[in-house]
């Protein structure tokens, strides 16, 4: 069984910080993360999911002002520092790129996407293991995320390590918004609410 208790957080850590993936809780579904910066768990996660190598991962962080490390727009990361920690990932135009930090499978079109999750259970994890974690849904590609960590072990033949902090009760993931464009985009509609969404789209 590779599902363990969540006060056992450390044994996911030990797997993530040495190259390895894990499957950890956020407030939305479970997700399946590694080191950002390791090709290899990256491409270890595209091959268990099935998942196309044109769709990039997420870029988990554990407090919102790292933000400030990556982009130089103070409007955009204000208007993002009200709704994180929480259920938005921003795809945003970088302009510091640092490259020993996140591996160039992370970067698409001059941008990643990031999002600070609101569970402190994952950020603990994500700080713990260098404050940013390469990320996606704990799902095969093109079928909907279970919300219970024994049926995703089911799904991945009892080969991820599990976080298990119970049933997730959301039935859809965080809101993506593209800020590449000078007018942004909507990529998906998750958890956030309109009136949230309107406001992020006003930059």
């Amino acid at each position: 069984m590779t599902i363990i208790n969540k006060k056992n957080t450390q044994d996911i850590i030990n797997v993530i910080r040495q190259a390895g993936i894990a499957i950890i809780p956020t407030e939305t579904v479970y997700g399946i993360v590694c080191m950002p910066n390791i090709d290899s768990a990256i491409e270890q996660i595209y091959e268990i999911k099935g998942r196309d190598a044109d769709q990039p991962l997420q870029i988990l962080i554990d407090k919102p002002e790292q933000v400030n490390q990556y982009i130089d727009d103070k409007k955009l990361t204000n208007k993002l520092s009200k709704y994180w920690p929480g259920s938005l990932t921003a795809i945003l135009p970088i302009n510091k790129i640092p490259l020993n930090i996140f591996s160039s499978k992370l970067i698409y079109k001059g941008g990643i996407g990031l999002r600070c999750p609101d569970d402190q259970i994952a950020r603990d994890i994500i700080n713990k293991s260098g404050g940013a974690l390469a990320a996606t849904s704990a799902n095969k590609s093109n079928v909907e995320p279970t919300q219970d960590p024994y049926n995703i072990n089911k799904v991945f033949n009892d080969k991820i390590l599990i976080l298990d902090d119970g049933k997730r009760h959301n039935v859809a993931g965080s809101t993506v918004i593209n800020y590449i464009p000078a007018t942004p985009v909507i990529v998906r509609r998750g958890v956030l609410s309109d009136v949230a969404i309107n406001d992020l789209m006003e930059i």
